[in-house]
């Protein structure tokens, strides 16, 4: 953007600058006023991680537990927040965040003394110095005099004051951005910046920019239809001079390996009638998803890159596991002991493990023989070290015996139950979701593995997720298909896009179903998956979703009944589909494991009350707690069986109640 400026009006004339780094200039040039000493350093994120790591130790807390990624985010909001140290524990309302609140006071104390500044100081402490000293900002004023902003619906509170200050006394300010694209809010951006803006700035002049340059006609009016069930937005008529173009077309699978299959047959074929894969992306809402996807396109060695993501069986959670079951298979895998001797943490600490690789090369034994040495007081280690390492080789004896009269699913359920993994995933805090989701997908692999493999062994599995790993790399990257998250596609453009797993409780997501405000910026991320598309968009949804082992019944997301009929396109077997909103209701009954299934068919708003038993199709079976509201503006505290107590907006739950 600043090469493109300086060559319009000339270098130097426009200062062109993010807002970290106008923070960091500001901050150097004026910051004395509040103490700043000018050559302050600035913290990256390994030198955050190292001092909370620190810090964590000093004041008693596990990093384990208290991740120092996840104590990192949570500062981070708390100053985005313009939450002052002192000030934090009071707003503090779990465990988890009494505890950021200390370390929080003492990362500030400890930077203060280091003389650094970290990515959101240079923001806030800007801030302040505009708060402090009339002079310095009035200065500032001065000197910029007519100020743009790009992108400004992506700006978080601390932007938008930054730039009203800066603004106050010209009054010059010109910001852009699109209201419907506003995506980013779990991680502090608000968009009633930009939606209120005329209200911030009275007199503003607002440019309404609806002619769209890269979609086809029928893309557009898809896209228009989703984003206008939006409130809180600007409204306008988005228009295209292209060609109406091909239809969206829905696809529906009967699980994920088989949508993964209908997809990746489709990208081959439209390869052979002349698009480049490179031209091909396949978008999903969260990573897990991949999976199913990478299996297929490599099945059909249809090279491919993932953006902004790891591949499946490279992440960490899925290494984890897989190095379970290598070491059930084989005892004498070192790679695979030290990878998880102390995962989750047992009590076996560094010094253990450094006198273990020690032994090792001494004694010229595998580690697994040392370890039992040791229980033979061959050692010398402490006690609690001992009982440590005899509690995780007598759990490797069993999942021993357990694989050979058991079925690989079965193995793989039965060690991350034993071992406490989905409690040491939920310690990553934001990333816990995730990584939850993922472990799901290996579950399901396993299963898939297993269904379709009549001679199906532990060592067979083994054998063939190390083919998948260690693949050839492709030589030709250039022209590969793109796959990667609805989030990471914003900003680009393909001749074809594939959304997949379009399902209620993945777009939108389950943690977003609990009120309206999630449930329009998941709008607006299928907004923006829509909107990728040239040419050609298809629309992809299973009928089945496997979840930790069971098959979960999915429901086309309640985005797609959004979209005009005209623009859609499904193959005859796929018409009878129901996309029908959940106002249409009126209770039919069938029959189902055991009880009475009432589903919705009518005018008539569904009825609950505290106690009902109720089935949601991607929180599974559970139990209506609390009722609050009325009509389709009624929320309900529902308590399920897998998900735990989730609170869910009627008109969204497409809740099914069980007799």
């Amino acid at each position: 953007m600043r090469a493109r400026v300086e060559d319009m009006v000339g270098e130097g004339r426009v200062f062109v600058s993010t807002f970290h780094s106008m923070g960091a200039r500001f901050l150097r040039a004026s910051g004395a006023c509040i103490g700043l000493d000018p050559r302050f350093t600035i913290c990256d994120s390994d030198d955050q991680k190292s001092l909370v790591h620190e810090i964590l130790k000093d004041l008693n807390l596990d990093p384990s537990h208290y991740r120092p990624a996840s104590v990192l985010a949570s500062i981070s909001r708390l100053k985005n927040d313009l939450v002052e140290p002192g000030k934090a524990e009071e707003l503090a309302a779990s465990y988890f965040e009494r505890a950021v609140s200390k370390v929080y006071e003492a990362y500030v104390n400890r930077m203060k003394v280091n003389g650094s500044l970290d990515f959101d100081d240079l923001l806030v402490q800007t801030l302040r110095m505009f708060q402090s000293s009339r002079e310095v900002l009035s200065s500032y004023q001065d000197r910029f005099r007519f100020i743009l902003v790009d992108e400004y619906q992506d700006t978080n509170r601390v932007q938008y004051l930054l730039a009203k200050h800066l603004a106050a006394k010209s009054g010059n300010i010109c910001v852009t951005g699109d209201p419907d694209q506003s995506i980013y809010g779990w991680r502090g951006a608000d968009i009633r910046n930009i939606v209120d803006f005329d209200a911030d700035f009275p007199g503003a002049r607002i440019i309404k920019l609806e002619q769209n340059y890269r979609s086809t006609a029928n893309i557009i009016k898809a896209a228009d239809g989703v984003i206008r069930h939006n409130t809180l937005r600007k409204e306008r008529d988005l228009w295209t001079a292209e060609p109406d173009g091909e239809k969206i077309m829905i696809m529906r699978s009967r699980n994920e390996s088989e949508e993964a299959d209908q997809i990746v047959r489709t990208i081959r074929r439209l390869y052979g009638s002349g698009h480049r894969y490179s031209q091909m992306a396949i978008f999903y809402r969260i990573n897990a998803l991949s999976r199913a996807l990478e299996r297929s396109l490599r099945l059909f060695n249809i090279p491919y890159i993932i953006v902004g993501g790891v591949e499946f069986y490279q992440r960490k959670e899925i290494k984890d596991l897989l190095a379970f079951l290598r070491l059930v298979y084989n005892p004498h895998d070192a790679v695979s002991l030290y990878r998880i001797l102390n995962v989750p943490p047992r009590g076996i600490g560094l010094t253990t493990v450094k006198r273990l690789k020690k032994d090792c090369r001494e004694r010229g034994q595998a580690p697994i023989e040392v370890l039992e040495s040791y229980l033979r007081g061959e050692s010398g280690l402490a006690t609690r070290s001992l009982k440590s390492l005899e509690r995780f080789l007598t759990l490797l004896n069993r999942w021993q015996t357990l694989a050979e009269g058991s079925s690989c699913e079965a193995l793989i359920k039965q060690i991350i139950e034993e071992i406490g993994y989905l409690d040491y995933l939920k310690s990553f805090q934001e990333e816990s979701s995730e990584r939850l989701e993922n472990v799901s997908e290996l579950i399901y692999a396993i299963g898939e593995y297993e269904r379709y493999n009549d001679q199906a062994t532990l060592g067979g599995y083994l054998e063939e997720t190390a083919l998948i790993q260690d693949i050839d790399t492709w030589n030709d990257r250039a022209d590969s298909v793109t796959l990667m998250t609805l989030h990471s596609a914003k900003g680009l453009e393909f001749e074809v896009v594939f959304v997949c797993g379009v399902e209620d409780g993945l777009i939108p997501h389950s943690r977003s179903m609990e009120t309206e405000k999630g449930i329009e910026e998941e709008r607006r991320l299928m907004y923006v998956g829509i909107t990728r598309a040239r040419q050609r968009l298809f629309l992809s949804h299973s009928m089945v979703r496997s979840r930790f082992g069971e098959q979960i019944r999915s429901l086309p997301s309640c985005f797609l009944k959004e979209l005009p009929e005209s623009v859609m396109k499904r193959p005859l077997d796929q018409r009878t589909v129901d996309h029908r909103p959940l106002r249409e209701s009126a209770f039919t009954s069938r029959s189902e494991q055991g009880g009475a299934v009432l589903e919705y068919d009518g005018d008539v708003v569904p009825h609950f009350e505290s106690g009902d038993r109720v089935e949601h199709p991607y929180f599974g079976p559970g139990q209506v707690v609390h009722v609050s509201g009325s009509g389709l503006s009624a929320r309900l505290t529902v308590r399920f069986l897998r998900a735990g107590e989730k609170l869910l907006l009627l008109e969204h739950a497409r809740l099914k109640k069980i007799l």
